[in-house]
């Protein structure tokens, strides 16, 4: 039984190791583009929602949709419009989130893997222990990142 389980996690282990290998790769390989664009793209999904956004601030949609002279069916047409603006507004406030939920555990995982690679003697990795078992011991540095 034990033995299954050794290899089990062994397993696990191995999954885990492949998964952050892929992922290192995929950044490496995103840092290492020349493409400027496409390192700006998901930012682009951001500012092009705020630029309609804009324009709806504005009054735009309303001002081009009146001047098209729509008839009877003015009112109807403007009701859908609304709610396919509702709709985007939804779904671009979900990508946004996601990109600002991603794009924060990228810089948090950024930030640790170079917090593991930063004690280069064991001086200061003493002085990152001593650190982390003052902020444990010390409520106020409790909401530290060491």
């Amino acid at each position: 039984m034990e033995q299954l389980t050794q290899k089990r996690e062994g397993e696990i282990e191995q999954t885990i190791r492949a998964e952050l290998k892929a992922q290192e790769h995929i950044l490496v390989a995103e840092l290492q583009q020349g493409d400027g664009y496409t390192k700006r793209a998901r930012p682009t999904v951001i500012y092009v929602g705020l630029l309609f956004i804009l324009l709806e601030l504005f009054g735009i949609r309303h001002i081009v949709l009146d001047q098209l002279d729509l008839g009877e069916n003015a009112l109807n047409i403007i009701q859908g419009s609304d709610a396919i603006f509702k709709t985007f507004l939804a779904a671009w406030a979900g990508v946004v989130g996601v990109y600002a939920v991603g794009r924060s555990m990228e810089k948090r995982g950024n930030r640790q893997l170079w917090n593991q690679t930063l004690p280069s003697s064991s001086t200061s990795v003493q002085q990152i222990s001593i650190a982390n078992n003052t902020a444990s011991n010390h409520p106020s540095l409790n909401s530290i990142q060491w």
